[in-house]
């Protein structure tokens, strides 16, 4: 496992300051697609990751090969240059293992903002703790939070302000992201009276892979590969939240799919 975040210092070439030095908190689905979005980018780089793979060998097969989303190319070099630090295409990378929001030092290997992946720290004073103990400027939680303001964007990210109330801030889930920017045109053209959504949602890895138990409910339980699965979403609630004129106007289900 890789150190705590304050067992850790390391040296990175200059920055320029005009790019987002990011952290990623929580290596999973979102955590890997974030890396590899930032991969693309000139103007963010992803200065560290902390993650609860057993070895930096795991985390960078995790980098590599994916399932959903391709392998990475091989032309992107990937090295190890020891068991907390590895650099991609050319960046380096510090990689940590804390669990413990309260002990993590973010600015000790160059992290301004953190993307909070893990799916846990959804609520504003639990994600809080990477501002207060972390020492970062701001959190954006890549899952809907329902006490932090939430924003699409293109749908209201031009209502954003880098004030303190917005030092956490969600953007929201995915089903969301997929249908605010449709419904905002509608709305804005034609105007909604009422609506109704399904979203066919593939399967995720919250779900049994063979018939078992679901805390949440029976249906869940169902093997994921042989059933067609309907269930709850929080979208409608999301999309009152990101459109605030359509409160009350939208509901809908989810179902899902064997993917």
């Amino acid at each position: 496992m890789a150190p705590s975040v304050n067992e850790f210092q390391h040296s990175n070439p200059p920055i320029h300051a005009s790019v987002c030095k990011v952290g990623i908190n929580g290596f999973g689905r979102i955590g890997r697609n974030v890396l590899r979005a930032a991969l693309t980018r000139t103007d963010i780089q992803i200065v560290a990751i902390n993650h609860t793979c057993t070895s930096v060998q795991d985390l960078v097969y995790l980098v590599r090969y994916d399932s959903s989303m391709g392998n990475l190319s091989e032309n992107t070099p990937i090295h190890i240059l020891n068991d907390n630090l590895i650099s991609i295409n050319g960046r380096q990378i510090a990689l940590t293992s804390e669990r413990d929001l309260k002990k993590l030092n973010w600015p000790a290997v160059g992290v301004d903002y953190v993307v909070e992946c893990t799916g846990k720290f959804t609520k504003r004073d639990l994600a809080l703790d990477h501002i207060t103990y972390g020492g970062a400027k701001r959190v954006v939680i890549s899952a809907p939070s329902s006490d932090s303001p939430t924003y699409v964007y293109g749908v209201n990210s031009d209502q954003y302000a880098a004030d303190d109330d917005r030092r956490v801030i969600s953007c929201a889930s995915c089903t969301t992201n997929c249908v605010t920017p449709v419904l905002k045109v509608l709305h804005t053209q034609f105007g909604i009276a009422q609506g109704f959504l399904t979203t066919v949602h593939a399967a995720t890895r919250s779900q049994q892979v063979l018939d078992g138990y679901s805390k949440k409910n029976r249906r869940l339980g169902r093997s994921v590969f042989g059933n067609i699965i309907p269930t709850s979403t929080g979208a409608a609630k999301a999309i009152a939240t990101v459109l605030p004129e359509l409160t009350g106007k939208v509901t809908g289900v989810s179902i899902r799919v064997p993917t």
